[in-house]
């Protein structure tokens, strides 16, 4: 039998540690149908570094044992609502708590961004609510065909994309990106964008389901 290496071989310096644990992968949320319309209590608070940019995210455990992780980008994005509202409006395929903004004016304008919803200001310390209600999902639509769209992550470079216009302190659009795909090499075309990709192409593993879908969750007043 082979003996195990001894205690000294196994360990690992803080210095090394600093740097492996420097990016560590975070699960994001996948949304679900079935992860809405339920009562969450913040379970940990993770604080890391996105290169020179400080963030967080928040687990949270719902009445059934089911466990979310929300990003500090995301919770912002969200929207709150301060009271029930209609939501008569015909729910995404195959859900009852995910809408197409489309069909989804009354949550939409019966509620504010969360940030504001819950007095998030710059220079101000704030202090998460121990309980939140997830109630909805709204999908972001293709404002000529009203279709999903798709977070733009699943399609093919885009994060490449993203690297070359964070070094200019900017972020790309999907306009830009169809843009960056029409160029030629004589127009500025960036070198690792295949010649014969011209427009915005997913990963051949994307399914088209509702977690596929760029969204803004909806949450509510406990």
């Amino acid at each position: 039998m082979t003996n195990s290496a001894n205690e000294v071989t196994r360990t690992i310096t803080s210095t090394v540690m600093n740097e492996v644990l420097k990016y560590v992968p975070k699960d994001g949320f996948k949304l679900t149908d079935k992860s809405l319309n339920k009562l969450y209590t913040v379970i940990g608070v993770d604080r890391f570094d996105i290169g020179t940019t400080k963030s967080f995210s928040v687990t949270m455990e719902n009445e059934d044992g089911g466990i979310i992780t929300i990003s500090a980008s995301a919770l912002k994005r969200s929207r709150y609502l301060s009271k029930v509202v209609d939501t008569s409006d015909k729910s995404f395929d195959g859900t009852k708590n995910i809408f197409s903004r489309s069909n989804a004016d009354a949550i939409w304008n019966g509620s504010t961004y969360l940030h504001a919803g819950l007095d998030m200001k710059k220079d101000e310390d704030f202090v998460i609510p121990e309980k939140l209600m997830l109630r909805y999902a709204i999908l972001a639509e293709d404002a000529n065909t009203n279709e999903p769209l798709l977070n733009p992550f699943l399609y093919k470079e885009f994060r490449k994309v993203v690297k070359v216009y964070d070094k200019n302190g900017t972020y790309p659009t999907m306009d830009d990106f169809r843009e960056e795909l029409l160029k030629t090499k004589e127009e500025g075309r960036l070198s690792f964008l295949p010649t014969s990709m011209l427009e915005p192409t997913p990963y051949a593993w994307v399914k088209r389901e509702v977690s596929d879908f760029r969204h803004t969750l909806v949450f509510q007043a406990v």
